[in-house]
């Protein structure tokens, strides 16, 4: 009975506990760095003026009074809308929900090992995994970043377990209905949340495969939890903008469609560096080892076929690297569970010689990357913060001090501006001004829709729009002296006064 519950303390006392110190050392070192509190991107703050503007005015809206589909993560506004009724917003409740995802997300991790190796009568596969994913640099990132990609992870890992479940022992209806409710829930976290349907559609298959009338019946338990969850969501979008999904999912695809000119090949391997930057290096080495199946169990192959998925269709739709690849940051625990349990398999095959040397320094490797990556993450997160502080939140602070009320700005990126501003906006990134999406890499156009909509202010990185700041018509009032973005090859944000004949 003592072993049994030391057991269970260790799985769920010690991720709790390394998910709160990672997230309090990253945000110390934020404080001491940075000098300041904030976030690492400006999208937080795109999250902090939706959840504000729910809370305390009763709109989904980024500008006051115009309801908006400029969000890809409506539940986590919802979840950040509380902190603003307490007072904790925008900062304190924020990085709470970040720390509860990250400890969700190891929670789910160990839980989804534990389906991966059942073969373990010890909890250590499922102990070290749940650690290793509390304390993976991009992960601790990602909650205290102010955005939703712990959370969506969390529910990756958790919707993953439950499909290698389901493929051993089906749900009940009830239980198919529940999983639906489950995706439905992560679509609302991220749009790319429904692929799960696929994965969990797979367990059921591999389950059910001769007897197809259950088959169904599970299948359209999950549709119908899907679908209860997913309509509301849909009918949002259409009546706000005409789309099945927010302004920002074909934004973000038109302004970086440039890159569907490179060969698919290239896509699918640029993504991975910055990926790769941490223990998942080494770890990642070890898959052939978790993926040893004596017992030819499919579904230890449905957590890779969901990571492979999403990589093709990041690399098909949306092939960037920037901001430490935050959009594929979610693959990165699948594979760091297989890399733990594969590694612990060739540690416990090498029982002497030069395999039990090679498995002691790999795993000591391992651990000594992943704990100078957490190190060197945290310093990157409190640059992140300082630039993001130095640019976007400074600019709109001298907006808001020196433009009047009705001043209508135009403006990229638009998320401290709407927060600390409080201004009529165009949005040049297509969020909240879905009207541009068409010609948003087309600066000629964008500046003839700009004097038709009678801008008086134009934000932006001067590199981003060359041709458009060379313009006469506009005239620099105002741009950062914060030299850290400068030191990082950037120019400073500029403030453009626009006169038009």
């Amino acid at each position: 009975m003592i072993n049994h519950g030391s057991r269970k303390w260790r799985i769920f006392a010690l991720p709790v506990l390394v998910s709160l110190v990672t997230t309090g050392v990253f945000l110390i070192v934020m404080r001491w760095r940075a000098g300041a509190a904030g976030f690492p991107l400006d999208d937080a703050w795109i999250h902090q003026t939706y959840a504000r503007n729910l809370a305390l005015h009763g709109e989904f809206s980024f500008v006051l009074g115009q309801p908006s589909a400029g969000s890809t993560a409506p539940l986590w506004t919802l979840l950040l809308a509380p902190g603003y009724w307490l007072g904790l917003a925008p900062f304190l409740w924020t990085w709470a929900m970040g720390a509860l995802s990250l400890i969700g997300a190891a929670l789910a991790a160990a839980y989804l090992a534990r389906g991966l190796f059942p073969e373990e009568e010890r909890p250590t596969i499922p102990v070290l995994a749940a650690l290793i994913i509390a304390g993976e640099w991009h992960l601790v990132w990602s909650a205290a970043s102010g955005m939703e990609t712990a959370l969506f992870a969390a529910g990756v890992l958790a919707l993953l377990g439950v499909a290698v479940r389901w493929a051993n022992r089906p749900p009940t209806p009830r239980g198919a209905f529940l999983g639906g409710i489950g995706i439905g829930a992560l679509t609302l976290v991220r749009p790319e949340g429904v692929l799960l349907s696929g994965i969990l559609g797979l367990a059921l298959l591999i389950h059910h495969r001769r007897d197809w009338k259950t088959l169904i019946k599970n299948g359209l338990g999950v549709g119908a939890g899907l679908l209860l969850i997913v309509t509301p969501y849909v009918l949002l979008n259409l009546q706000l903008s005409g789309a099945p999904f927010p302004n920002t999912f074909y934004a973000k695809q038109q302004e970086y469609g440039i890159l569907y000119t490179l060969p698919i090949w290239t896509r699918l391997l640029r993504l991975w560096p910055t990926l790769l930057a941490g223990p998942l290096v080494l770890l990642i080495l070890a898959l052939p080892w978790a993926l040893a199946n004596p017992r030819r169990v499919p579904e230890k192959w449905l957590p890779l076929v969901w990571v492979v998925g999403t990589w093709v269709l990041y690399a098909w739709r949306l092939p960037v690297t920037y901001q430490h690849g935050r959009y594929l940051i979610p693959i990165i625990p699948p594979l760091l569970i297989y890399g733990t349990g594969g590694l612990r398999r060739f540690w416990r095959a090498a029982h002497g010689g030069w395999r039990w040397i090679v498995a002691r320094a790999w795993a000591a490797s391992a651990v000594l990357v992943g704990v100078s990556f957490l190190w060197l993450g945290a310093g990157i997160f409190a640059t992140d913060v300082a630039i993001i502080n130095g640019e976007m939140v400074d600019v709109a602070q001298w907006i808001n001090a020196h433009t009047a009320p009705d001043a209508r700005i135009a403006a990229h990126d638009i998320g401290a501006l709407g927060y600390f501003a409080q201004r009529p906006l165009l949005d040049l990134a297509g969020l909240v001004s879905p009207e541009v999406i068409p010609f948003i890499r087309d600066e000629a156009q964008l500046l003839a829709w700009m004097q038709a909509r009678q801008a008086e202010y134009l934000i932006t990185f001067p590199s981003w729009y060359p041709a458009m700041v060379a313009d006469p018509r506009l005239k620099l009032v105002y741009q950062t002296q914060n030299a850290l973005t400068r030191e990082h090859g950037e120019d400073n944000m500029a403030v453009y006064r626009c006169r038009w004949p």
